[in-house]
């Protein structure tokens, strides 16, 4: 690298209008190469920030859930995690993802019906040997009549298995 080649790493994060190179520097291929390398150490964190600043505005419309397990051995054990719920005409759909752990990798998945709002539903729980389970219960969407912070209303879906309790909901963003 030629001293005229080091001198233009000035050049680097600087828009191509308000660059000022230094004499003898230009727009030779070492300060491009220089300046598209800026770029590309800068552009993966704007676009990082960008996606998560649009995560934590869509945060109000998540879905999130709690599992009560009564475990014989240790008593009353609880589990937590981010959603995706589907409901198509008479289909119901839930994955539940871990929250702490193994974040983002699915933990549970229900399947079943959903009629007049009540839920019948299977469990297959990811990542074990334990068995299919059957759950029950119903399905709600609450409108509130004064607005709390950025929420207009929830959705809740209660199920039950007569041992474990799973209970699913999200707020209705304004």
């Amino acid at each position: 690298m030629t001293r005229q080649d080091r001198n233009c790493t000035h050049l680097a994060g600087q828009s191509l209008r308000r660059r000022r190179p230094r004499k003898g520097c230009g727009n030779r291929p070492i300060c491009l190469i220089l300046r598209y390398a800026d770029y590309m150490k800068t552009g993966p964190i704007l676009l990082g920030a960008m996606l998560l600043l649009g995560a934590t505005r869509a945060s109000a419309a998540d879905w999130q859930w709690i599992k009560v397990t009564d475990n014989v051995a240790y008593g009353w054990q609880t589990e937590l995690g981010s959603a995706a719920v589907t409901i198509q005409g008479t289909t119901f759909k839930a994955t539940l993802y871990w929250a702490t752990g193994d974040a983002g990798q699915e933990r549970i998945t229900l399947s079943g019906t959903i009629r007049k709002g009540a839920i019948t539903a299977t469990e297959t729980i990811w990542g074990t040997d334990a068995e299919s389970t059957k759950f029950t219960g119903t399905y709600k969407k609450v409108m509130w009549d004064e607005p709390f912070e950025r929420a207009i209303g929830e959705e809740v879906i209660n199920l039950s298995s007569g041992h474990s309790m799973i209970g699913i909901r999200r707020n209705l963003a304004k």
